[in-house]
């Protein structure tokens, strides 16, 4: 198996039948452990949705986004990591754990570029520095 694929997909049991479903152009049903699902492309990324089988014709949820060349999984269900292979062990972050890392990290690079620039800030502003602080 490729070295450069991330940990996920190396990790999962259908790695290689996955691969081969992404390198297909079509956008087809595949079944994964006894699952089906959608694929659907649009520009760079794949769209999963799984049909349940009780009701194939109506029912679909969206479960994945992989964007590609670099296999990025985005926005993963359990729906869609169960039956590909992966292990429940392989922990993916959740939007909820990783906004105040990025909050923290927006407000460190902003409070860095006003101590870089400043006065660069302010000869574009026209205004006094005092003016610049609010009261």
């Amino acid at each position: 198996m490729d070295r450069k694929l991330p940990d996920w997909l190396k990790e999962s049991r259908e790695a290689e039948k996955l691969i081969a479903w992404l390198k297909s152009p079509d956008c087809e049903v595949k079944e994964f452990s006894g699952q089906l699902f959608i694929k659907a492309k649009y520009g760079n990324c794949f769209f999963f949705f799984d049909c349940l089988k009780e009701n194939r014709k109506t029912d679909r949820n969206w479960c994945a986004v992989i964007h590609m060349p670099e296999y990025s999984l985005y926005e993963a269900e359990d729906l869609f990591l169960k039956p590909i292979g992966i292990p429940d062990d392989f922990g993916f972050p959740v939007r909820e754990d990783l906004i105040p890392k990025l909050e923290t990290q927006i407000s460190r690079i902003g409070k860095k570029l006003i101590r870089e620039q400043w006065d660069e800030l302010l000869l574009k502003g026209g205004y006094a520095a005092a003016q610049m602080i609010p009261e």
